[in-house]
Protein backbone atom coordinates (compact mmCIF):
# COMPACT_ATOMS: atom_id res chain seq x y z
CA UNK A 1 0.00 0.00 0.00
CA UNK A 2 2.83 2.42 0.82
CA UNK A 3 4.63 1.80 -2.46
CA UNK A 4 1.38 2.52 -4.33
CA UNK A 5 1.00 5.82 -2.47
CA UNK A 6 4.66 6.73 -3.09
CA UNK A 7 4.28 6.01 -6.82
CA UNK A 8 1.06 8.05 -6.94
CA UNK A 9 2.70 11.04 -5.21
CA UNK A 10 5.80 10.80 -7.42
CA UNK A 11 3.61 10.65 -10.54
CA UNK A 12 1.58 13.64 -9.35
CA UNK A 13 4.75 15.63 -8.68
CA UNK A 14 6.19 14.78 -12.08
CA UNK A 15 2.89 15.71 -13.75
CA UNK A 16 2.78 19.05 -11.92
CA UNK A 17 6.38 19.81 -12.91
CA UNK A 18 5.63 18.99 -16.55
CA UNK A 19 2.58 21.31 -16.49
CA UNK A 20 4.62 24.16 -14.98
CA UNK A 21 7.39 23.59 -17.54
CA UNK A 22 4.84 23.70 -20.39
CA UNK A 23 3.28 26.88 -18.98
CA UNK A 24 6.65 28.62 -18.64
CA UNK A 25 7.74 27.47 -22.11
CA UNK A 26 4.50 28.73 -23.63
CA UNK A 27 4.88 32.02 -21.79
CA UNK A 28 8.45 32.43 -23.03
CA UNK A 29 7.30 31.81 -26.59
CA UNK A 30 4.40 34.25 -26.22
CA UNK A 31 6.67 37.00 -24.84
CA UNK A 32 8.91 36.75 -27.92
CA UNK A 33 5.94 37.44 -30.23
CA UNK A 34 4.06 39.91 -28.01
CA UNK A 35 4.56 42.83 -30.42
CA UNK A 36 2.05 41.19 -32.77
CA UNK A 37 -0.64 41.82 -30.14
CA UNK A 38 0.21 45.53 -29.75
CA UNK A 39 -3.20 46.90 -30.90
CA UNK A 40 -5.10 44.53 -28.61
CA UNK A 41 -2.89 45.35 -25.62
CA UNK A 42 -3.20 49.09 -26.24
CA UNK A 43 -7.00 48.76 -26.45
CA UNK A 44 -7.04 46.68 -23.24
CA UNK A 45 -4.92 49.26 -21.39
CA UNK A 46 -7.15 52.04 -22.70
CA UNK A 47 -10.33 50.24 -21.63
CA UNK A 48 -9.32 48.56 -18.36
CA UNK A 49 -6.38 50.48 -16.87
CA UNK A 50 -6.14 54.09 -17.98
CA UNK A 51 -8.01 55.94 -20.72
CA UNK A 52 -5.75 58.11 -22.86
CA UNK A 53 -2.72 55.80 -22.83
CA UNK A 54 -0.78 55.26 -26.05
CA UNK A 55 2.67 53.88 -26.86
CA UNK A 56 5.00 53.56 -29.80
CA UNK A 57 6.61 50.14 -29.27
CA UNK A 58 5.97 46.97 -27.28
CA UNK A 59 8.16 43.95 -26.59
CA UNK A 60 8.47 41.23 -24.01
CA UNK A 61 11.12 39.22 -22.22
CA UNK A 62 11.51 36.88 -19.28
CA UNK A 63 13.35 37.43 -16.01
CA UNK A 64 13.72 33.92 -14.67
CA UNK A 65 10.14 32.66 -14.47
CA UNK A 66 8.67 36.17 -14.49
CA UNK A 67 7.40 37.76 -17.73
CA UNK A 68 8.47 41.36 -18.39
CA UNK A 69 6.45 43.66 -20.62
CA UNK A 70 8.44 46.61 -22.08
CA UNK A 71 6.59 49.58 -23.53
CA UNK A 72 8.40 52.50 -25.20
CA UNK A 73 7.11 56.00 -25.85
CA UNK A 74 4.22 55.90 -23.39
CA UNK A 75 1.96 58.94 -23.48
CA UNK A 76 -0.85 59.36 -20.95
CA UNK A 77 -3.39 62.03 -21.86
CA UNK A 78 -6.32 62.42 -19.51
CA UNK A 79 -9.51 64.29 -20.33
CA UNK A 80 -9.45 67.96 -19.28
CA UNK A 81 -5.65 67.96 -18.84
CA UNK A 82 -3.44 70.49 -20.51
CA UNK A 83 -0.45 68.25 -21.19
CA UNK A 84 0.22 64.52 -21.46
CA UNK A 85 2.59 62.68 -19.16
CA UNK A 86 5.34 61.13 -21.29
CA UNK A 87 7.33 58.11 -20.14
CA UNK A 88 10.24 57.07 -22.36
CA UNK A 89 10.24 53.41 -21.33
CA UNK A 90 8.01 51.51 -18.95
CA UNK A 91 8.77 47.94 -17.87
CA UNK A 92 6.28 45.85 -15.95
CA UNK A 93 7.45 42.58 -14.41
CA UNK A 94 4.79 40.12 -13.32
CA UNK A 95 5.26 37.53 -10.57
CA UNK A 96 4.63 34.21 -12.31
CA UNK A 97 3.93 32.05 -9.25
CA UNK A 98 1.81 34.67 -7.43
CA UNK A 99 -0.17 35.24 -10.64
CA UNK A 100 -0.65 31.50 -10.99
CA UNK A 101 -1.86 31.23 -7.39
CA UNK A 102 -4.24 34.20 -7.66
CA UNK A 103 -5.32 33.41 -11.25
CA UNK A 104 -4.78 37.06 -12.15
CA UNK A 105 -1.73 39.12 -13.12
CA UNK A 106 0.30 40.17 -10.07
CA UNK A 107 2.77 43.00 -10.63
CA UNK A 108 6.20 42.45 -9.10
CA UNK A 109 7.80 45.69 -10.28
CA UNK A 110 7.06 48.65 -12.52
CA UNK A 111 10.07 50.65 -13.66
CA UNK A 112 10.41 53.45 -16.13
CA UNK A 113 12.19 56.58 -17.30
CA UNK A 114 10.41 59.93 -17.09
CA UNK A 115 11.94 62.99 -18.73
CA UNK A 116 10.21 65.71 -16.67
CA UNK A 117 7.74 65.67 -13.81
CA UNK A 118 6.13 68.89 -12.66
CA UNK A 119 5.16 69.08 -8.99
CA UNK A 120 2.93 72.00 -7.92
CA UNK A 121 1.20 72.99 -4.68
CA UNK A 122 -1.78 75.26 -5.31
CA UNK A 123 -3.41 77.93 -3.15
CA UNK A 124 -5.69 75.36 -1.54
CA UNK A 125 -2.63 73.31 -0.38
CA UNK A 126 -3.33 70.54 -2.90
CA UNK A 127 -0.39 68.79 -4.62
CA UNK A 128 -0.48 68.26 -8.37
CA UNK A 129 1.88 66.07 -10.42
CA UNK A 130 1.90 67.00 -14.11
CA UNK A 131 -1.72 68.23 -13.94
CA UNK A 132 -2.92 65.23 -11.87
CA UNK A 133 -4.25 65.92 -8.36
CA UNK A 134 -2.85 63.77 -5.56
CA UNK A 135 -5.62 62.59 -3.22
CA UNK A 136 -5.55 60.28 -0.18
CA UNK A 137 -8.62 58.33 -1.16
CA UNK A 138 -12.06 59.32 -2.43
CA UNK A 139 -13.61 61.65 0.13
CA UNK A 140 -10.52 61.78 2.37
CA UNK A 141 -9.12 65.14 1.25
CA UNK A 142 -5.74 66.20 -0.05
CA UNK A 143 -2.17 65.56 1.08
CA UNK A 144 -1.01 68.16 3.60
CA UNK A 145 2.66 67.70 2.66
CA UNK A 146 4.96 66.06 0.13
CA UNK A 147 6.22 63.36 2.53
CA UNK A 148 2.74 61.91 2.90
CA UNK A 149 2.23 62.13 -0.85
CA UNK A 150 5.34 60.06 -1.50
CA UNK A 151 4.31 57.44 1.08
CA UNK A 152 1.34 56.56 -1.13
CA UNK A 153 3.59 55.54 -4.04
CA UNK A 154 3.50 51.74 -4.34
CA UNK A 155 6.67 49.93 -3.22
CA UNK A 156 6.94 48.10 -6.56
CA UNK A 157 7.15 51.38 -8.52
CA UNK A 158 10.70 52.26 -9.59
CA UNK A 159 10.94 55.37 -11.78
CA UNK A 160 14.06 57.13 -13.03
CA UNK A 161 13.25 60.83 -13.12
CA UNK A 162 15.53 63.06 -15.17
CA UNK A 163 14.05 66.41 -14.17
CA UNK A 164 11.71 67.49 -11.33
CA UNK A 165 10.16 70.93 -11.73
Amino acid sequence: MTSWLARFLAGTLVGALVLVALAVGGLRLAMVYIEYFEPEIEALLEREVLPGVAFTRLDGAMNGFNPVLRVDGVSITLADRSQPLFIERLETEFDFFASLAQRAPVVREISGDIETLELVKDEADRWWISDLALLFAPGRGTFPDLKQALEWVPSYLNLNLKQLV
